[in-house]
């Protein structure tokens, strides 16, 4: 979901001095259309932590894919 026109994010400021910024959420048109925003309705119990998971799992993987980009290693694994 585009949260561009709905709302301001902490990443603002970046583009108002033309610095790219990227904002991810778990938002969904669901959790949108039960009006869980402004502040004073965003509460623990609001949230689908289903949609959460699914957003750290994209957060991972985006992270992986720019230390690729980036030529940084990969960490081994523990073991």
């Amino acid at each position: 979901m585009n949260v561009d026109e709905i709302g301001s994010t902490d990443s603002v400021q970046f583009s108002e001095r033309k610095i790219p910024s990227i904002t991810i959420h778990s938002l969904t048109q669901e959790t949108w259309n039960a009006h869980i925003l402004p502040p004073s309705k965003d509460k623990l119990s609001a949230m689908r932590l289903g949609d959460y998971y699914q957003t750290y799992e994209l957060l991972a993987a985006y992270v992986v894919f720019l230390d690729q980009v980036a030529g940084v290693p990969a960490p081994s694994p523990a073991h």
